[in-house]
């Protein structure tokens, strides 16, 4: 069974936490989707998981809290998020930050909250839609759906992971490679990792969000009625 966040971790509690029960968690959840046969259903399951961790992971590196309802404690939020997608995705892949805020809106809030990667974004009267693949991180060949209405489009580009592609009269689509997601999520946590054991301040708003976070939540639910 996975071993959750612990009281007052050492730096050695933190390291064994996230190699030892964070990584083998993710390769169960996110790693046995990539390998499944079933990949083309279940394959908005991937950046929903792997998004999520980044909001848990963001809220870790940051630290800090606002409180809603009056009482309860809420860690993640987007800015945090997306500084450690900069931070420790952005090594392995600048494009996490150029394209980290794109990702988040299309991909994260789309799959947690409707199920599915949002359908599109407008703005100044050009258009962007999802595209999920598996494969390379550059010049990938990637299929399009065609658009009955719009036949005009491109429907074969040479994707390339996070980056916009054009597909012609203000129709742009942001593919991301799952394959990469996966690879890039476990390369973060390594990097988390060393940036802890090198740094005593992100070893502390490590260890202070924690305790946080374990601590009995206040709800006005009363479970023992009937």
């Amino acid at each position: 069974m996975q071993t959750l966040l612990e009281p007052d971790m050492s730096q050695a509690e933190i390291s064994r936490y996230l190699q030892s029960e964070l990584k083998r968690s993710i390769d169960a959840e996110v790693g046995t989707l990539i390998r499944s046969d079933d990949l083309p259903w279940c394959i908005f399951a991937i950046p929903r998981l792997v998004l999520s961790c980044v909001d848990f992971l963001g809220a870790l590196y940051c630290g800090e809290f606002r409180i809603r309802f009056g009482h309860q404690k809420v860690f993640t939020d987007k800015t945090k998020a997306l500084k450690f997608l900069a931070d420790m995705f952005g090594p392995f892949d600048s494009n996490y930050a150029t394209y980290g805020e794109l990702l988040w809106l299309m991909y994260r809030h789309g799959t947690v909250h409707l199920h599915q990667p949002r359908e599109s974004l407008v703005n100044q009267r050009r258009e962007i839609t999802w595209a999920l693949y598996k494969g390379d991180r550059e010049k990938c060949g990637l299929k399009l759906d065609p658009i009955p209405e719009l036949p005009q489009l491109q429907t074969s580009i040479d994707a390339t992971h996070l980056v916009p592609a054009d597909r012609g009269d203000n129709y742009w689509v942001q593919p991301i490679s799952v394959d990469c997601l996966y690879r890039d999520l476990l390369s973060s946590v390594d990097k988390f990792d060393q940036a802890i054991k090198a740094n005593t301040e992100l070893e502390a708003t490590f260890r202070e969000t924690a305790n946080l976070i374990i601590l009995p939540q206040t709800t006005t639910l009363e479970w023992w009625t009937t």
